[in-house]
């Protein structure tokens, strides 16, 4: 299981982000879209180390203010 960082943009804006865990990219689209958290537009995601975000910054869509301040 790795984490992951999605970021969902349209027309070059940030819809948000989510970190979660997942065994690969596909599974973690398919995550956030079960978990409700996918707000539409073009996905983007990278593998993050594991443990690197605190629990509270996990599983929840995360507004562009809170993504820029774990960037």
């Amino acid at each position: 299981m790795a984490t992951w960082w999605l970021s969902f943009c349209k027309d070059e804006q940030l819809l948000g982000v989510v970190i979660l865990d997942a065994s690969d990219m596909s599974e973690a689209v398919s995550r956030a879209w079960e978990m409700n958290l996918h707000p539409g537009g073009k996905t983007e995601g990278a593998e993050m180390p594991t443990g690197m975000f605190h629990p509270e910054w996990m599983d929840r869509l995360l507004t562009e203010e809170e993504a820029n301040a774990l960037a």
